[in-house]
């Protein structure tokens, strides 16, 4: 369902059923919003003129923002910046959320495009934890070991379990 936004037509359609001496929850039913905003707009706190500003949690204002800024610009990611300074006072997802909502122009893109001619690369190696798999004739456990490599222009995989790391396999 999507968020209604709060135009001025709504702030004054609010006002004039509170000066005909409706109450909250039969104005919040009828024009499909919150009684809380009814409630602002009754106390004069709610105003689509002002735009609302959201508090920064508690947490926030016991770190120092600037040395994470410039520890970030050294190089530093930002979940070794959050074990670091803010570990015992949220969760990463959390701080992750705050940081970029604090500091929008320090987002990068998510996804690096890397462009390859046909055959020039190939990417590999050993992926993840073991498989165990069990041999059905007599009934041994035994270990895998999951080797991954990429083509890096068709992104073709090819994938194979071998029993150890040697360079044999």
């Amino acid at each position: 369902m999507a968020r209604r936004i709060f135009t001025v037509d709504r702030y004054k359609e609010i006002e004039r059923r509170l000066a005909e001496g409706r109450g909250l929850r039969e104005i919040a039913r009828a024009l499909g919003c919150s009684r809380r905003l009814v409630r602002e707009v009754r106390d004069g706190r709610g105003s689509p003129d002002k735009p609302r500003t959201a508090t920064d949690p508690l947490w926030m204002s016991q770190l120092d923002w600037a040395l994470i800024v410039h520890d970030l610009s050294l190089g530093h990611p930002l979940k070794f910046l959050w074990e670091e300074k803010a570990q015992h006072l949220t969760s990463y997802p959390n701080f992750w959320k705050q940081f970029y909502r604090k500091f929008p122009e320090l987002r990068r893109a998510s996804v690096t495009a890397r462009e390859f001619s046909a055959g020039e690369r190939i990417e590999c190696d050993y992926a993840g934890k073991t498989l165990e798999w069990v041999d059905l004739t007599d009934g041994v456990i035994h270990q895998a070991y999951i080797f991954i490599s990429v083509l890096g222009f068709s992104q073709l995989l090819f994938a194979w379990a071998a029993e150890d790391m040697k360079s044999r396999n």
